[in-house]
């Protein structure tokens, strides 16, 4: 299984986020394999599309878990910090 690297700490935007997933029928799976990646300290395939954030959101990091369905997170030490997820029109319009 591996050993975990990073702390996940949810915010409390990103636990709306994953009830309103849950409602539009995400899958899940793929959220929470990307999470135990990311805290595993495991680089990620290029297909997730992993960059650093600007403007407001300079410090963050953006990830692609499918074409239209974005993870912002942050790592801060030993924390990953899940900040919010959505559609791209959902997190920045």
């Amino acid at each position: 299984m591996g050993e975990y690297l990073l702390t996940v700490v949810p915010s409390n935007e990103i636990l709306a986020d994953l009830k309103k997933a849950k409602y539009d029928q995400r899958n899940l799976s793929k959220f929470k394999t990307t999470v135990n990646l990311l805290a595993k300290g495991i680089k990620l395939p290029r297909s997730y599309r992993d960059h650093d954030l600007k403007g407001k959101w300079i410090g963050f990091r953006e990830l692609h878990i499918d074409p239209d369905w974005l993870l912002i997170y942050w790592i801060d030490g030993e924390k990953l910090r899940l900040i919010r997820l959505g559609t791209h029109d959902e997190l920045f319009t």
